[in-house]
């Protein structure tokens, strides 16, 4: 059976396509992990040497921390809204850079 031009040019072109998402894909979480790791390294690095920089990690206002006999609870709601906002900043600026 004979294809013609146009399927086998569709086909081909849809697998470039597949592919490009592929690569991009795979890019994009590589360049997570790596960030993910050199954001873990600062912070066990920064807690570890005497320039404590996040001493305030953890001990905002809002991070709810009980801890009785043989039962511990802590909730960073503070750092979470922290966080969140910086996260928020960061990301806004990116997109109005890229645009």
């Amino acid at each position: 059976m004979r294809h013609k031009f146009s399927e086998v040019f569709l086909n081909s072109k849809a697998k470039l396509l597949e592919r490009d998402m592929t690569e991009t894909l795979a890019k994009s979480l590589i360049l997570f992990g790596v960030l993910l790791t050199l954001v873990g390294a600062v912070l066990y690095f920064a807690r570890c040497s005497d320039l404590n920089f996040f001493q305030w990690f953890g001990n905002l206002p809002l991070d709810f921390k009980v801890e009785r006999e043989n039962f511990k609870f802590y909730f960073p709601l503070g750092t979470s809204i922290v966080l969140s906002i910086v996260l928020s900043l960061l990301f806004y600026f990116f997109r109005k850079l890229s645009e």
